[in-house]
């Protein structure tokens, strides 16, 4: 049943992504808005009967939470609201998808990859550590469908997890600072006292420490065979960013709008000449890259709709502080976050679930600046993509590298965090004391 179920789950997805390109276009057409709801619900029962019983647990247990509390506390627009999001992140996933295929086919791959495979295996790391870092930045997630294709198929397993590991490092790194993050909108959304150039400042801060270490630990020689390719990735991701930034102030799309408007575009001329030669064998090469993240999609939007449920409890004041966590140590106020943050992911929910609750939190404690503050969730949202099985990244980066999930949690990406956070948590702590927090 599951292997039947899995073409069916990807054609949702593929028109969930057709029906927010209209919904987008048409400037928010009310029928595209329900439609894209009404498929959403059937790729749910699909997602079901494709997911291990794992996936299947924890994305249950998230909606069912999200329907109670949302009929508990009558906020049932909630639920609709977070369709709403799940339903535009599918899309998401799809275009970077459709990207992936598009490179897959693009002219000069093969010896992209020999120029790649070359290198000796530290500077491979730190290759795809900084192409990731560069491109997280703007694809989030999604970069991970860009960079796999420089790791061949025939590239033996452990090599393979190696790679995928370090491309997620580079990931979680850029999710410390990119604007262009789900991560970064809700911390400005939500904590108080922020600014966006004090986050990016703290968060390029942050993640430029966590590429020296991860380079000490796992990269070799710098060295020109594998740090001029990256200008040209320098390039790019600057354009991007910048079709991105016009697109938003010119039609009012958000990122994740602009990128589904505008990366099918970027697709299409990266394989034009296969999409020219033929177009029905590239949308079924692309099918089945959908069919590859069906189940992944599913614990990503229970996750967002209980998320969006939470965002809105804060709202009516249901959840406050802890009692007594006012007198808490500074240095464990600067710690908890990231420990709270990795529990619930490793249990099934996605960040944004515990982010929504820590940022107000943590930016009304008058011991933390604001920065401190927003940068200890931020070190847990960041930890919680790298270490749990059941983070979006992590298990989009499994289907891509074809690793098992296990396997690019534990290892060199383990080790990466137990390297990182302390110095991370050492460095907030110091910077509070700089920025003269209230005490």
């Amino acid at each position: 049943m599951r292997d039947a179920a899995r073409p069916l789950a990807a054609s949702l997805l593929a028109a969930l992504w057709l029906l927010e390109e209209f919904h987008i276009a048409s400037g928010g057409a009310r029928v595209a808005a329900q439609l894209s709801l009404a498929v959403l619900c059937v790729y749910f029962v699909a997602g079901f009967a494709v997911a291990r019983t794992a996936v299947r647990v924890v994305a249950a247990i998230a909606l069912l939470a999200a329907g109670l509390l949302a009929l508990q506390f009558g906020i049932a627009g909630s639920l609709l609201s977070g369709a709403r999001s799940a339903a535009l992140f599918i899309a998401f996933l799809a275009t970077m998808q459709m990207l992936k295929v598009g490179i897959e086919l693009r002219p000069g791959l093969e010896r992209i990859r020999r120029e790649h495979e070359a290198l000796a295996s530290r500077e491979q790391h730190d290759a795809m550590l900084l192409r990731s870092w560069l491109a997280g930045s703007i694809f989030a997630a999604g970069t991970l469908a860009i960079v796999a294709p420089l790791v061949g198929p025939e590239r033996a397993p452990a090599e393979r997890r190696l790679l995928g590991q370090s491309a997620l490092q580079g990931v979680g790194l850029a999710l410390l600072w990119s604007p262009f993050f789900v991560a970064m909108a809700v911390c400005l959304k939500l904590s108080a006292g922020i600014t966006l150039g004090a986050a990016l400042a703290n968060g390029v801060a942050m993640a430029l420490l966590g590429l020296v270490i991860s380079h000490v630990a796992f990269g070799g020689r710098l060295r020109a065979a594998w740090v001029a390719p990256l200008w040209r990735v320098f390039v790019a991701t600057i354009a991007m960013a910048l079709a991105i930034v016009v697109m938003h102030r010119t039609l009012g799309l958000s990122n994740s709008e602009a990128i589904v408007v505008g990366v099918p575009l970027v697709a299409l001329l990266t394989a034009f000449q296969a999409v020219k030669t033929s177009p029905r064998s590239v949308a079924l090469r692309w099918h089945a890259s959908l069919e590859a993240i069906a189940a992944e999609a599913l614990v990503v939007s229970a996750s967002l709709i209980l998320g969006e449920v939470i965002k809105d409890l804060l709202a009516l004041g249901v959840v406050r502080l802890p009692a007594g966590m006012l007198t808490w140590p500074e240095p464990f106020l600067i710690v908890w976050p990231a420990l709270v943050m990795v529990a619930l992911s490793v249990a099934g929910f996605h960040p944004i679930i515990g982010a929504s609750l820590l940022f107000p939190l943590q930016s009304s404690l008058p011991m933390l600046h604001p920065v401190v503050a927003a940068g200890s969730v931020l070190t847990g949202w960041m930890l919680a993509i790298l270490l749990s099985t059941f983070a979006v990244p992590v298990m989009f980066a499994a289907t891509l590298f074809r690793v098992a999930p296990r396997e690019l949690v534990l290892g060199a990406g383990l080790r990466f965090a137990l390297l990182y956070t302390p110095v991370a948590w050492f460095y907030l702590w110091i910077l509070n004391f700089l920025l003269g927090a209230n005490r």
